[in-house]
């Protein structure tokens, strides 16, 4: 039961980012011609677990409320890594110190830590100060699912960066 509610709230959150990816797109949506698939590049799809300093709980908040309202910017930085998706996820009544961090990606991207960007610097250091050190964890991808449109406009982007 667990796992198929996680399932739907993934699907159900990928659903919301990637239409603002197609809406934030610059001019009109073009379909890929059907060679482009056979050029699609690979997604990395990866569920992060972390564990929180239990004294940093209310501080892992405080980030979480900058994330929103930062969100511009952070979004912004996005690109560089060749990130496509990122959500957070935490179940507040049973595991209040526990975090799920779904990360969907394209090869190549810059990592965070080479970033000369202001609000990718104050991430890392939240992440020292509000992670249990060695408590990452990353789940195994057993099945992902995107409809066609999705990737045609993911097959448009990565052609552009090319």
């Amino acid at each position: 039961m667990k796992t198929s509610v996680l399932l739907m709230l993934i699907g159900a959150a990928m659903g919301s980012v990637f239409t603002y990816f197609v809406i934030k797109s610059s001019g009109p949506v073009v379909y890929a011609q059907p060679d482009v698939a056979a050029q699609r590049r690979p997604l990395k799809v990866t569920l992060y677990r972390y564990e929180l300093k239990p004294d940093k709980l209310d501080r892992f908040d405080d980030w979480i409320q900058f994330e929103h309202t930062h969100q511009a910017e952070t979004v912004e930085t996005l690109e560089r890594e060749k990130m496509y998706f990122e959500a957070i996820f935490r179940d507040r009544e049973n595991q209040k110190d526990v975090i799920y961090w779904l990360a969907i990606n394209g090869e190549g991207g810059s990592s965070v830590d080479s970033s000369p960007l202001e609000i990718d610097k104050q991430y890392e250091a939240f992440m020292h100060e509000t992670l249990k050190k060695n408590s990452s964890r990353a789940l195994s991808t057993e099945y992902f699912l995107v409809p066609e449109f999705v990737m045609r406009a993911i097959d448009e982007h990565q052609a552009a960066a090319h």
